[in-house]
């Protein structure tokens, strides 16, 4: 009777242990593939398969049975694939994966995972078709409602469970929303061609508001979009994202991005440094983001020249302070900006030209490599004052989002003119002359 007890709790044990993990096998019958990326909404990790293309991996059950596996094929030209896996608890979930031609086929003996098969071929041959015979404005509306009529198709024909399902569900909406993203930009090289007004989409809060919301790419920009589109206020944007959206994560991604916008297109000043305090009152990295913003207030006229230094070609440090008492004519490039390079020759055109000895000229690389600094210059012929950033705070600083840049620093060390005009602007020697 004892023996019987001990067999049944042994066996009871590895009933439940067995439900606490998820298994994954298969074999790769055609095609060279190193790794696999297995993806879910918090896990990552590489599966490197055989000599034979077989492989097999475990892992605790997630909260989220979703997952993505990925991966380079290894021809003559590489290409990448990406596909959807299910998951079930206690079940050992088998696929065979063949890549001919460039398409990826996955056979898989459950019903769920075929189901997914089945959607994921159909969405990559209708965006193929996106791309290649770009529907016209009047049928944009027939073009979209395949995705939910395929979803439904599927649905009857595998029967798949409801969590199942409701994944397809979704993804035939976040399909039709990238759709509509890929059409705006398909369109916009045709002034004749607008997309209509009129369209029913899928609800955004409806289709990205979900825990697998990381397996879709697309999902925080869709509803930055959406939030934008409600309001242009960032107070307004983030209360409707609080009020709309309740994955945790979700909302933190969404914020996150809100804040980078609201930093990107507010220029510095104390209202809009006191209005991003507020902004930023829930978010755990809150100093480090008003410590980067704050920054910024160099790129006002009438700022200080930053404390930064820089190194020149002897490997010395040098500081923008040193020229005080002068006027300061700043260029920053770097060696693989093609109109940096552009400028280079009337830049030292107008060095030579130019005859007021109050203005000195200070070339500012944002190369990361030295090597390739010093291999520019000496290619063109470069002279005077050329120092390097020795990291990224100085572009950081005076809120540089392109380059070439050109500015002017006046005699006492404060900001002239933060966008000034360039060498080859014929009116810039006039400018320089006038300064005394």
């Amino acid at each position: 009777m004892n023996k019987l007890l001990i067999s049944l709790f042994v066996l009871c044990s590895f009933a439940c242990q067995n439900k606490t993990i998820y298994t994954l096998s298969g074999k790769i019958q055609s095609g060279k593939v190193n790794s696999l990326f297995f993806q879910g909404c918090d896990t990552t990790f590489t599966i490197t398969p055989d000599s034979n293309g077989c492989f097999s991996m475990t892992l605790p059950v997630q909260k989220v049975p979703f997952f993505t596996l990925s991966g380079v094929v290894e021809e003559e030209n590489k290409w990448q694939f990406s596909s959807p896996i299910y998951l079930i608890a206690s079940s050992n979930v088998n696929i065979t994966m063949n890549f001919v031609n460039k398409k990826l086929d996955i056979q898989a003996e459950d019903k769920d995972n075929q189901a997914l098969q089945e959607f994921r071929k159909f969405s990559q041959e209708q965006n193929r078709q996106l791309w290649t015979a770009t529907p016209a404005p009047d049928s944009i509306a027939i073009f979209l409602s395949y995705f939910s009529k395929k979803a439904q198709k599927i649905s009857s024909e595998f029967s798949p469970n409801k969590k199942v399902n409701e994944y397809i569900e979704k993804w035939s909406n976040m399909e039709c929303l990238d759709a509509v993203l890929n059409l705006k930009f398909i369109y916009s090289n045709a002034s004749d061609r607008q997309i209509p007004t009129d369209l029913e989409l899928p609800s955004i809060p409806l289709t990205c508001d979900i825990a697998y919301w990381k397996l879709f790419y697309n999902c925080p920009a869709h509803i930055v979009s959406y939030l934008n589109q409600q309001s242009k206020e960032p107070e307004e944007q983030l209360r409707l994202l609080k009020e709309q959206f309740k994955i945790p994560d979700l909302r933190i991604e969404v914020n996150n991005r809100i804040i980078d916008n609201y930093m990107r297109n507010y220029s510095y000043s104390d209202k809009n440094y006191s209005r991003l305090q507020k902004l930023t009152t829930e978010l755990p990295d809150r100093e480090k983001i008003l410590e980067q913003y704050g920054a910024k207030r160099y790129s006002i006229v009438n700022a200080p020249i930053p404390e930064v230094s820089f190194e020149d070609l002897q490997g010395n440090k040098r500081q923008l302070t040193e020229f005080k008492g002068k006027y300061i004519y700043i260029d920053l490039w770097a060696s693989w900006c093609g109109p940096c390079v552009g400028e280079v020759p009337f830049l030292q055109k107008l060095e030579k030209k130019l005859k007021n000895k109050n203005v000195v000229f200070v070339s500012i690389s944002l190369d990361s490599h030295r090597s390739a600094w010093v291999q520019k210059i000496k290619q063109l012929d470069m002279h005077g004052n050329q120092w390097r950033i020795i990291d990224d705070t100085f572009a950081e600083m005076l809120n540089v989002k392109g380059i070439p840049h050109f500015l002017i620093y006046g005699k006492d060390g404060r900001l002239l003119e933060y966008k000034t005009l360039r060498p080859s602007n014929p009116a810039i020697v006039k400018k320089l002359e006038s300064l005394h």
